[in-house]
């Protein structure tokens, strides 16, 4: 028998990691991702692309 439900895609998400805000960055989170309409875990994903691209592009420079 088949298994149900979705199939699984290329690059899906596996792994989880907890993240504790206080009450005035959690405020600055919720609504960010209001405004911009976005989940959380994207807006998470998305910040450590740009830090992971800026960090990529100051080395660049290094050489």
């Amino acid at each position: 028998m088949a298994k149900a439900g979705r199939p699984k895609s290329e690059d899906s998400i596996t792994h989880f990691v907890g993240v504790k805000f206080n009450d005035h960055d959690y405020d600055m989170v919720i609504d960010y991702c209001k405004r911009h309409d976005m989940t959380i875990s994207h807006m998470i994903r998305y910040g450590i692309q740009l830090q992971l691209k800026k960090e990529k592009q100051s080395l660049e420079r290094l050489d």
